[in-house]
């Protein structure tokens, strides 16, 4: 892609499209056709002029090519169905943990509860030989019940609390506790996937930047990937590498929050 710079005018620049005499030509015959000077000018400028086979573009024209290019970088980085994505597969994982906590609640309500009054009326008619046997055979003991009732209400008032907007979402879920193995996964595969995307984004960016850099620049750039590299080469070996010795050495190259 070509880099076009901008300085203010010294006198130095090349204007190869038309001579000073091309320009009070133009003029002139706009004057002919019935402009006054100030009308000539901005028409000028509105439309551009020609001169010599070449063609110099006027303001319009080139709002319209802006209008174009925004309209290109809008339909390439599309970031509201970026947004809308992960705000969906959010709504999707916290739903999931929802499901699983009342599966978990379920388990352990005995189908029959409502009805345990008169089987305990019956059974103490019998001798009492079921006394000390609430529930059922097979049920949890009530303080387990009740313990796993509390932790599943405290969840899902974390979900209720939980913010609108993704970036409240991701912030408050990372800290949140999942109960469900399969929520916690999906919630896990998401970040990951949006740290891979943001290191992507990184590398192309200071790929497109390389060009300005100075040797000095380049081979702290060298070091930094050998030691990334190093870095993920020790976790996928299954080890433990230590990050924060990483971001101490290197954390002012990277944007904040990358660590996390």
């Amino acid at each position: 892609m070509a880099i076009y710079r901008y300085s203010r005018w010294d006198g130095s620049q090349d204007v190869t499209l038309s001579t000073t005499d091309d320009l009070f030509d133009r003029l002139s015959e706009q004057i002919l056709q019935g402009d006054d000077l100030r009308g000539a000018l901005n028409r000028m400028m509105r439309y551009g002029m020609r001169g010599e086979g070449q063609r110099g573009q006027g303001l319009q024209e080139l709002l319209e090519r802006l209008r174009d290019a925004r309209q290109r970088n809008l339909d390439r980085y599309d970031l509201s169905s970026i947004f809308d994505d992960i705000q969906e597969r959010l709504d999707a994982i916290v739903d999931k943990e929802r499901q699983g906590i009342n599966q978990r609640l379920d388990e352990i309500t005995p189908p029959n509860e409502g009805a345990q009054g008169e089987d305990g009326q019956d059974g103490e008619g019998q001798g009492g030989e079921g006394q000390g046997q609430p529930g059922g055979s097979g049920a949890p003991p009530d303080e387990f019940t009740d313990m796993l009732r509390q932790m599943a209400n405290r969840h899902l008032n974390q979900l209720n609390a939980l913010p609108q907007g993704a970036g409240g979402r991701i912030k408050q879920l990372r800290d949140y506790d999942f109960m469900d193995s399969g929520a916690r996964e999906d919630f896990d595969a998401l970040m990951q996937e949006l740290q891979q995307q943001f290191l992507q984004q990184y590398f192309q960016g200071l790929q497109q930047s390389l060009q300005n850099l100075t040797q000095a620049d380049l081979a702290q750039i060298s070091e930094m990937v050998r030691d990334l590299n190093e870095l993920v080469k020790q976790k996928l070996q299954g080890d433990d590498p230590d990050i924060g010795d990483f971001m101490n050495k290197w954390g002012h190259m990277f944007p904040p929050g990358i660590e996390t």
